[in-house]
């Protein structure tokens, strides 16, 4: 059996050859010792604790972040989606909205073809109209042929 002592090791034979009163004191010393590794050892294992505490922390924020990114990433792709239905819609609308307009001035065209011919297959029509004559204000009939 080894004691330690300030002045270095003792052994068995040395250690039965001091007083009650060496022992006691060794005794003692090895006591403060003791609780000033303990209070060491308390303090070191607070620090180790808050390290491990950082650093779960950190993986945790880390975790979120990844998180985070997956909530952005995942709207970023709802509103990109969101803006291709968009366009969809648009270019489907505006396809309608072409065909309505060429079949409307299609229509037109061809009112007024009708319109052009039924007025050439008329006969001479006769429009009544009123002419003033601008030295004596008087107002005077006559036909006017249309052809």
């Amino acid at each position: 059996m080894l004691i330690l002592k300030k002045g270095g090791c003792m052994n068995d034979k040395k250690l039965r050859k001091i007083s009650k009163k060496e022992l006691l004191e060794i005794l003692l010393e090895q006591a403060k010792r003791i609780e000033e590794l303990e209070l060491e050892l308390s303090e070191t294992q607070k620090k180790l604790d808050s390290k491990l505490i950082d650093i779960s922390e950190t993986g945790s924020l880390a975790e979120a972040a990844l998180k985070l990114n997956g909530i952005f990433e995942k709207a970023q792709e709802t509103a990109d989606q969101y803006l291709f239905n968009v366009k969809e819609i648009c270019d489907q609308k505006k396809k309608e909205a072409d065909e309505y307009l060429k079949n409307a001035q299609k229509k037109a065209k061809e009112s007024n073809k009708n319109k052009t011919s039924d007025n050439s297959t008329k006969s001479k029509k006769t429009i009544k109209g009123k002419k003033i004559n601008s030295n004596s204000k008087k107002e005077t009939s006559e036909k006017i042929v249309v052809d």
